[in-house]
C-alpha cells in the first residue's frame, strides 16, 4: 500500500461510529446468531 488514502470532508468525516463488540451467548438474536455465524457478524440495519 502507498500510504495514500482519501481525505473525507464535511458531513462524511464525521460519519464513523465506533462499535463495541460484546461476547455472550446471544439468546435474544436466535435463530439469527449461531456458533458458526456470530452475532458480531449479523447485518442489524439494511
Amino acid at each position: 500500500m502507498s500510504g495514500e488514502g482519501k481525505r473525507l470532508s464535511g458531513d462524511a468525516a464525521g460519519a464513523v461510529t465506533p462499535v463495541v463488540l460484546s461476547g455472550g451467548t446471544g439468546t435474544r438474536l436466535w435463530p439469527l446468531s449461531r456458533e458458526a455465524y456470530p452475532k458480531q457478524l449479523l447485518p442489524l440495519t439494511s
